[in-house]
């Protein structure tokens, strides 16, 4: 099916894509709970976080999404920064512009 969206305004372009996630999300079969092998993923976006009773909360700026949001429980959030400080180590990174010496 091909839509042209050109005469839509910004707005009415996010409030479209807004309705359409909803609906998505009410579908069957639900988005695979397994990421793909290969995705289309954005270089260095703004972000985010900030804690919350019941968590985290992480916000993502998709260039043409908008702002992304997610409610991450304690025990994800923990597993999520003992993945990212295991990526750093692997990877040298010791902070903002540094490496570790090979």
């Amino acid at each position: 099916m091909k839509m042209d969206f050109s005469q839509l305004s910004p707005e009415e372009l996010e409030e479209l894509i807004k309705a359409a996630a909803q609906e998505r999300a009410k579908r069957s079969p639900a988005v695979p709970e397994k990421a793909p092998g290969t995705v289309d993923a954005y270089t260095d976006p703004a972000w985010l976080i900030a804690g919350h009773m019941q968590g985290a909360i992480f916000n993502f700026r998709h260039p043409g999404m908008g702002w992304i949001s997610f409610a991450i429980p304690p025990h994800e959030t923990v597993k999520m920064r003992d993945l990212l400080n295991r990526i750093c180590e692997e990877l040298g990174y010791t902070g903002p512009g540094k490496t570790r010496a090979h």
